[in-house]
């Protein structure tokens, strides 16, 4: 029995597409609401536009996402940036060969703001989002999400909107 298991997963490991072992790459862009709450709360939808990088488990609905973007905003001829890198797990719900699959993720994130001509300042963050892959021929998907940043004074958050594909 045991010579049989071992020659059932050696069959399996190499009838498993070679893509299934290494990450996926993809672009992304979107718009994320930045609020700002120090006395009074602030909100403004800014575009954001990103990359990820995704290392899936083999077999497993879990796989681990880097997420690098950046988000932008002008007003009265100031600019504001936030340059954010996200690591986060991520859980599908739905099964592997599914056309359509439902995912949650969840991770910390580091954040630089930069406001016109200031200094940047670096925050780190907490983040959470759920999506739907469409895995019909382009590989899209689109997803949104809930960030809590932690800055020094007051309070910044975010809401995201997302869409995008995986290479």
């Amino acid at each position: 029995m045991k010579k049989f298991m071992i020659v059932v997963l050696v069959v399996l490991s190499f009838s498993l597409p070679l893509k299934a072992f290494g990450p996926t790459f993809g672009i992304r862009g979107g718009m994320d609401m930045q609020i700002f709450g120090n006395g009074t709360s602030e909100s403004e939808w800014w575009p954001s536009f990103g990359a990820l990088a995704e290392l899936n488990l083999p077999l497993m609905p879990i796989s681990f996402r880097g997420d690098v973007g950046y988000a932008f905003h002008t007003e009265e001829d100031v600019t504001s940036s936030d340059l954010s890198i996200i690591v986060s797990g991520k859980y599908s719900i739905s099964p592997p060969l599914s056309p359509i699959g439902f995912y949650l993720g969840v991770g910390p994130g580091f954040h630089l703001l930069k406001v016109g001509d200031l200094d940047s300042k670096s925050y780190f963050g907490a983040h959470v989002y759920a999506g739907l892959d469409l895995k019909m021929g382009l590989n899209v998907f689109v997803e949104g999400g809930y960030g809590m940043i932690f800055p020094d004074e007051g309070s910044w958050s975010q809401v995201v909107v997302r869409g995008g594909m995986r290479l």
